[in-house]
């Protein structure tokens, strides 16, 4: 019961009580419970319960970390907007929440399943058990974010739907999270239909295998089992485990690598690297000259590498103007190979020709091996002379090479039969070829007119003295056939 008193100021009509209202006289006064110095006109410090109605005209403010309003039975009514009653809370215009445990905030939202939530927004649906809508939505009916599936999510946007279980739209517009355990991280109009697929962002585009991925991009397809589109625009992924990037790829086979600048390009076998880059492509190179242009890593000299039974290496060798392509194995025991210099010269078996063509080893060919010889190439021709001669003072020599001398020269132990270099050039100076380095070597090949010249010398010879021999023997029948008679 209420009986008059005084107000802390002295006042003897602090309160009044007519049998039916106790209250303030005085506009000036609050009322404190629990509290000698109220803040507000009531001022409660600790809990209020109301088994009845609790109206404002304005609004109530609950402040304190533990303070709380409860409404066991009855409603907390602020313009006939907001609602809290028993284990659902319900705070906004137009709202509606039949869910047990739900909770709905914003402005004509439904929350109509056990624990769903929509905590903002307009127009907004959280229907599956456990599920939120978070905000967004808009004016009218169409803009509606609905999260219907089991715990299923989402962010905010609008005319997004998140309809299977644990399935997620975290923004944007039209985007649906159909498959189980789904996501759409935002953009426009995409969808996740896949079981645990996944697409970022981006427009119109679809991950439809289990587990598929599509980052963002435009008119993107993931919709195989594991495929990846990393993000560009108009890629397929329709094989497993297949990868398509850039603009215009198909990756139509499983395990397949394919990145494509535009044009169409698509896989043609299963587990295919492949790249359509009319700019070519570049390793270590932002520049590519060519469809692929590789520059070596900084402190190497490797530009390809191929492991098989052996290590074999395409590698640079030198610097700047002297950089030369060599290649070669890497494997332990293994001799140099191949090597290309860049004034045109090739070695085999070395790395450091001093001809046009350097071969350490022998040389077999089933074919010819010609040397250029049209007469429209050549002058002042003139016919060898005083070959017989000049072949008689050669001497033909047979040998073996100082293996320990020159062990980079990789000679074998045979014994071989040739020229001197030395001794030949006294006679044919044109045959013998003397390298940067004062070595010298024969042109075996151009000793045939030598030889060729030197034959007709001596059948000329031969000729001449079978001319005389005949001379002879026709004298001597002559004589004979005179004696008889």
């Amino acid at each position: 019961d209420w009986a008059p008193g005084t107000d802390d100021g002295g006042s003897a009509s602090g309160w009044t009580d007519d049998g039916a209202v106790v209250r303030l006289i005085s506009n000036t006064d609050s009322v404190g419970i629990g509290t000698s110095a109220p803040s507000e006109k009531l001022d409660v410090a600790g809990n209020i319960h109301a088994s009845g109605t609790i109206v404002s005209g304005n609004s109530i403010v609950i402040d304190g970390v533990n303070d709380r309003i409860t409404a066991s039975t009855g409603t907390l009514d602020f313009d006939n907007e907001n609602l809290v009653t028993t284990g659902k809370a319900t705070i906004g215009p137009g709202n509606t929440n039949t869910g047990t445990n739900a909770f709905v905030a914003g402005v004509n939202n439904t929350a109509d399943n056990t624990s769903a939530t929509v905590s903002g927004g307009r127009n907004n649906k959280a229907r599956g058990i456990y599920s939120v809508v978070a905000g967004g939505g808009g004016a009218f009916a169409i803009d509606s974010n609905s999260a219907s599936g089991a715990r299923s999510t989402i962010g905010g946007g609008r005319s997004n739907t998140a309809s299977a279980i644990e399935s997620t739209v975290g923004g944007g517009r039209l985007n649906i999270a159909s498959g189980l355990t789904s996501t759409v991280g935002g953009g426009r109009s995409n969808t996740a239909s896949g079981s645990q697929s996944t697409i970022g962002g981006g427009v119109n585009n679809s991950a439809i295998g289990v587990q598929s991925v599509v980052a963002g991009g435009k008119n993107n397809v993931a919709s195989s089992l594991y495929a990846v589109v990393p993000g560009g625009s108009d890629n397929t992924a329709s094989a497993g485990n297949a990868f398509a990037a850039g603009s215009n790829a198909s990756a139509n086979h499983s395990s397949t690598f394919v990145w494509s600048d535009g044009a169409v390009f698509a896989s043609t076998g299963n587990q295919q690297f492949l790249i359509n880059a009319r700019g070519g492509v570049g390793i270590g190179n932002n520049n590519p000259q060519a469809p692929l242009d590789i520059k070596p890593k900084p402190g190497s000299s490797d530009l390809l590498r191929f492991t098989m039974d052996r290590v074999w290496a395409f590698r640079q060798q030198g610097t700047g103007a002297n950089t030369s392509l060599r290649i070669q194995s890497l494997t332990a025991g293994s001799g140099k190979h191949f090597i290309i210099l860049p004034g045109g010269g090739v070695g085999i078996g070395t790395t450091a020709p001093t001809a046009k063509l350097y071969v350490l080893g022998d040389i077999c060919a089933t074919g010819s091996i010609g040397a250029c010889s049209d007469a429209r190439y050549k002058r002042d021709v003139a016919t060898l002379s005083e070959g017989l001669a000049n072949i008689l003072r050669i001497r033909g020599v047979k040998y073996r090479w100082k293996q320990a001398e020159y062990p980079d020269q990789e000679f074998d132990g045979n014994t071989h039969i040739g020229f001197i270099a030395q001794e030949l050039e006294e006679t044919y100076p044109e045959i013998v070829r003397t390298d940067k380095n004062g070595f010298k070597s024969i042109d075996y090949g151009r000793l045939t007119p030598v030889l060729v010249e030197a034959i007709k010398e001596q059948q000329e010879q031969i000729n001449e003295l079978k001319s005389i021999v005949d001379k002879l023997v026709s004298a001597t029948q002559t004589s004979a056939a005179l004696s008889k008679k």
